[in-house]
């Protein structure tokens, strides 16, 4: 654990005026469980607090800027209850040189009610970029799963192998393409067939082609609405391929991400399905004429598509 710079007490008031660090994860889901814990128990630990002092600039914080690094979520639950906010708290002083440094602070808590979930992290890194996101998967941080996907054999534009960078590099190389799903937001519908396979192969699709491509937008247009743009006897779109075919095929196992359902070929049967729609390539109905046959030229073409 890292060591604090030094101790104090405050009036709550004091701490209660201090904003969340850059990279405080989103608390609101928390709050209703920390009510009731607060009001029912009364443990010291409840009543410290670790607050962060700036000592060399970085961000948007200047020299000697203070700002709350861990009891965020009490914080929300005594400004809006004030029959359950103490008079003091106790308050552990972490100084902050650098931006690296602090993150690590940050990340090094793990105390009464903190929370290590990959959700959690996510939405400290939107907090980060000041984004405010519409869609409520991408607001609880609920996209972790497919942004790992849409990396897994991937590498950014430095080299990096993405499949084992942390969650920032990830976000960084899709965040274009993860901030267009969210802003377009009827992908997350409940009536559309959605999965993390379909998120994930968007990132991917919008990354190769572009978010800002015409076809893209009609990509999701036609998903959401389970519009054709070409279903005859012998030949149909790629998009009206994975919500007629691909979907009724698969049921069972369309929304599971389980490890085994990562080794069947469904996610390259998706990917290359939208991938031929963006080239306006139909797929034929006749085994035959596909473009591909066998289940391990879909995978080949998930593992090969970013290269």
């Amino acid at each position: 654990m890292t060591q604090f710079f030094k101790q104090e007490v405050w009036n709550t008031e004091k701490f209660l005026s201090l904003e969340p660090y850059e990279k405080n994860r989103e608390v609101t889901t928390r709050t209703k469980k920390m009510r009731k814990v607060l009001k029912t128990t009364n443990t010291p630990q409840l009543f410290e607090v670790s607050v962060g002092k700036v000592t060399e600039p970085f961000s948007d914080y200047k020299k000697n800027a203070l700002v709350c690094l861990d009891g965020n979520t009490r914080a929300m639950v005594w400004r809006d209850n004030p029959e359950l906010r103490p008079d003091k708290v106790c308050v552990k002083i972490y100084e902050l040189s650098g931006k690296e440094y602090a993150d690590s602070v940050y990340y090094s808590f793990d105390n009464f009610g903190a929370a290590e979930k990959a959700s959690d992290m996510a939405t400290g890194f939107l907090r980060e970029r000041k984004y405010e996101a519409k869609s409520n998967p991408i607001k609880k941080g609920q996209f972790n799963t497919f942004l790992k996907k849409a990396c897994y054999y991937g590498h950014d534009s430095s080299g990096t192998y993405l499949q084992t960078s942390p969650l920032d590099v990830k976000l960084n190389h899709y965040w274009s393409e993860l901030v267009y799903i969210d802003e377009y937001q009827n992908i997350f519908g409940k009536k559309v067939k959605n999965s993390c396979n379909i998120y994930a192969a968007l990132l991917m699709v919008g990354k190769k082609y572009g978010v800002n491509n015409p076809r893209f937008k009609k990509l999701l247009d036609n998903y959401c609405s389970e519009s054709s743009e070409l279903n005859n006897q012998t030949e149909m779109d790629g998009v009206t391929y994975v919500f007629h075919k691909l979907y009724h095929d698969n049921v069972p196992i369309w929304g599971n991400n389980a490890y085994g359902v990562n080794k069947l070929p469904l996610f390259g049967k998706i990917l290359h399905s939208f991938d031929s729609f963006m080239r306006k390539k139909t797929i034929s109905k006749n085994q035959k004429n596909k473009e591909l046959k066998t289940d391990k030229e879909f995978l080949d073409f998930y593992k090969n598509y970013t290269k």
